[in-house]
């Protein structure tokens, strides 16, 4: 099982979602650290070397350290936004 870290970044567009969302990205998260991989995409370009994770209409961008065991939450929003933060 992976171990879970945010960045402030994330902790702050997440705390300004609705609970409805919220709640939803808990779940996927949990699942998260059982398996990175599932359901997950790894990105290209000048994100190469992040994932991210699809929650309805909402990514949350990760990195993974795989020798430590560490998943990076490094970001959350609308798919439309998300990337170009």
């Amino acid at each position: 099982m992976y171990t879970i870290k945010t960045t402030n970044q994330f902790e702050k567009t997440f705390k300004k979602m609705d609970k409805e969302t919220r709640d939803r990205i808990v779940r996927r998260i949990t699942q998260l650290k059982e398996n990175p991989y599932r359901n997950t995409k790894k990105l290209h370009g000048e994100l190469q070397g992040l994932y991210s994770l699809r929650i309805g209409d909402h990514r949350v961008m990760f990195s993974l350290d795989e020798e430590k065991g560490l998943i990076i939450l490094l970001s959350v929003g609308h798919r439309k936004s998300v990337y170009k933060e």
